[in-house]
Parts: structure tokens; C-alpha cells; sequence
């Protein structure tokens, strides 16, 4: 598999893509459970004890259901937040290999990323740095 190809992968740096997306995920996570016992606790509040009892079983029926559109609206943003972090953290493993050789072999070339990566002013600035060592 050519560094091509696998640029192409949307999780890259593994570990990097998952903590950020889970540190963007849990809290939404941990907001939907706490507003679904609120839901809860005011439901058992408004309704009398008798009502409340009889249409329990709906109450938490409709409540689980709002916890799975929740979550599949969470799925799709997480997967949005793993193909931006692509764009992100990709570049960073593969240009920290790229500097690594170029330390190793004393081989300097340009560093090239995709257009649309996010650190693309950041390489260019890197690129001029490297142009300006190999003319002396």
C-alpha cells in the first residue's frame, strides 16, 4: 500500500481522531441524559400519580425514541468530525515522517499536503523555511 493510498483512509492517526471526536461526542451525550430525566421527573410531576402510571410504558417508549434519533443524529456528526479531522490530523503524521527522513538523510525537499488539508498555510511557511536552508 503506497502513502497514497493510504492517505485516502479517514482515520489516519487513530488515536488523535478518536479522542478528539469522543471529547466533542460525550458531552452531547451526557446533555441528552440528563434532559431525558428532566423530561422524565416533569412529566411525573405535571401528570397526576394514576395518569402518570397508565401511560408510563408511552412516556418511556417515546423518551427512548428521542434517545435514538439523538444518537443517530450524534453518529452522523461524528462521522462528519472524523472527515474533518482527517483533514487535520492527516497531514500532521505524514509530515512528521517526512521531516523525520528529511533529518535522517539530510534529503530537503518541499512538503506537499492536499489543497483542501487545513494545514496547508502552515506547510507552505515550512516549505519557504526549507527553500531558504537549501540555497545556502
Amino acid at each position: 500500500m503506497t502513502a497514497k493510498d493510504r492517505r485516502k483512509k479517514l482515520r489516519i492517526v487513530h488515536k488523535l481522531q478518536i479522542k478528539y471526536t469522543l471529547r466533542f461526542l460525550v458531552p452531547f451525550f451526557v446533555i441528552l441524559l440528563i434532559i431525558e430525566l428532566q423530561m422524565i421527573y416533569v412529566i411525573k410531576l405535571l401528570l397526576p400519580h394514576v395518569e402518570f402510571l397508565i401511560i408510563r410504558n408511552e412516556i418511556i417508549r417515546t423518551l427512548i425514541f428521542v434517545m435514538f434519533e439523538v444518537l443517530v443524529i450524534l453518529g452522523i456528526v461524528a462521522v462528519y468530525n472524523i472527515t474533518y479531522l482527517h483533514r487535520l490530523v492527516g497531514p500532521i503524521n505524514r509530515l512528521m515522517q517526512e521531516i523525520d527522513e528529511m533529518v535522517k538523510n539530510k534529503n530537503y525537499h518541499l512538503l506537499t499536503v492536499r489543497k483542501d488539508d487545513e494545514l496547508l498555510p502552515l506547510v507552505n511557511k515550512f516549505n519557504l523555511i526549507i527553500e531558504q536552508l537549501t540555497k545556502k
